[in-house]
């Protein structure tokens, strides 16, 4: 995937993610330009979250653990697990909050975390939110609405994802345009049996 990420302000950047709901995901990423540039990753697995980040390639710049960000992690598992229709097989659907919308709640680690799907009249994913454990903006950890906005599809081996996305918090509020702060191409896709 490539886009533009908000640290502070828009930076471009280049990832690749593995995603196996509910197990976990590790997204690894280069991000800005130049000496400037930072690499890392996000992870989930084993019950435990991490995030580890270096500036141009040589200096620490972010270390991460804890029971906080495991949380954290395991609510992204089950929002990134848009990218993998087929993982939706093995959840529990509820009724969601509007009209074409449902629930897919997911146990990842401890938890069960429900997922908001939306869809459009043309039966197209729209967009998809949670509640999830993290501190925006500098709040005390607890949980936020986070989620996408989903801009574009495409199909891959056969099968469609969300290609184009624009991501945050407080999806679905009026406080969306300072919250969002990821948006994001779907470059190639890969599904392993």
């Amino acid at each position: 995937m490539s886009g533009h990420i908000k640290v502070g302000r828009w930076l471009p950047f280049r990832a690749i993610q593995l995603i196996v709901p509910p197990h976990g995901f590790v997204w690894v990423a280069r991000a800005g330009w130049g000496p400037l540039s930072f690499s890392g990753f996000d992870s989930y697995g084993h019950g435990e979250g991490q995030m580890r980040w270096l500036l141009g390639g040589r200096f620490p710049l972010m270390t991460a653990t804890g029971l906080d960000l495991t949380r954290s992690a395991a609510d992204r598992v089950a929002l990134d697990a848009v990218w993998l229709p087929q993982s939706f097989a093995n959840v529990q659907w509820e009724p969601g909050p509007l009209d074409r919308s449902a629930l897919a709640v997911r146990a990842v680690g401890d938890e069960k975390t429900p997922v908001e799907l939306r869809v459009g009249d043309d039966g197209r994913l729209t967009s998809v939110r949670m509640q999830r454990w993290s501190a925006p903006d500098k709040r005390p950890w607890g949980r936020y609405p986070c989620g996408g906005i989903v801009d574009a599809e495409a199909t891959f081996d056969g099968i469609t994802i969300p290609s184009r996305l624009r991501v945050g918090y407080w999806v679905g509020t009026d406080q969306w345009p300072r919250g969002e702060f990821f948006r994001c191409a779907i470059t190639d896709a890969v599904f392993l049996p």
